[in-house]
């Protein structure tokens, strides 16, 4: 229950529509999925630059170097646009993290602290022009980062109106882990190149045509039929 401009409102559950809170330490989130003009509230602090799914990742890297003599870092970790969509990516066996806000900018700083319990990261961000933008400017901003474009078929199909976008969406049609395998699997950083070192300790550096042609994508370079 609230008071807004001096009105009373309560929202509850019912048995279409379920209201979650979660556990984020220092403050609680709220979800209220049939509320579309207020559907979160933040009860306590939320701190300054908060990465969703942090903790977990954390408690996840520990557990998992309890049981070896020299720690290893996790696989990887998704970040997601929200919360629909990082629960798709733990159904399928994945660690997600994400943000406030999509356009909410992910600093250096917490960039290396994900890099403390991972190899690798990738970014799974919405096919609206909002989401591509974010996308493409994360992935040049930080070109380790694997990003995965959702198929384009996807945004022609609507639901309730709007055109589908992200990842909850895509789960409605791929619905194996096999999908989200092969999802993952089509990823790729901006940085299309690496330094290979010989037996004699000399460096090369040799470059990946199909990361290259991304890295071009990204700046917006594209074929043009004449």
């Amino acid at each position: 229950t609230q008071i807004k401009n001096g009105n009373k409102i309560t929202v509850a559950s019912t048995d279409n529509y379920r209201m979650y809170v979660r556990n984020c330490g220092e403050f609680y989130k709220i979800y209220k999925p049939q509320d579309s003009i207020s559907r979160f509230m933040i009860i306590g602090t939320k701190p300054d630059g908060y990465i969703h799914g942090l903790t977990e990742l954390q408690r996840k890297y520990t557990e998992h170097n309890k049981k070896n003599d020299e720690e290893e870092k996790l696989h990887s970790a998704i970040i997601c646009s929200g919360e629909r969509d990082a629960m798709i990516a733990a159904s399928n066996g994945s660690h997600p993290i994400w943000k406030n806000s999509e356009t909410e900018k992910l600093t250096k700083t917490q960039l290396n602290s994900i890099y403390n319990y991972v190899d690798t990261i990738y970014n799974i961000p919405d096919i609206d022009i909002t989401g591509i933008k974010c996308g493409k400017e994360l992935a040049l901003q930080f070109p380790t980062i694997r990003t995965v474009w959702l198929p384009s078929w996807l945004s022609t199909y609507y639901n309730n109106g709007k055109k589908r976008k992200d990842l909850r969406d895509w789960a409605d049609f791929k619905k194996s882990r096999n999908d989200f395998t092969k999802l993952l699997n089509s990823a790729m950083p901006a940085k299309f190149w690496f330094e290979d070192e010989n037996e004699k300790g000399q460096i090369t550096i040799k470059i990946i045509d199909r990361y290259f042609y991304n890295f071009l994508s990204l700046l917006d370079f594209c074929k043009y039929a004449d």
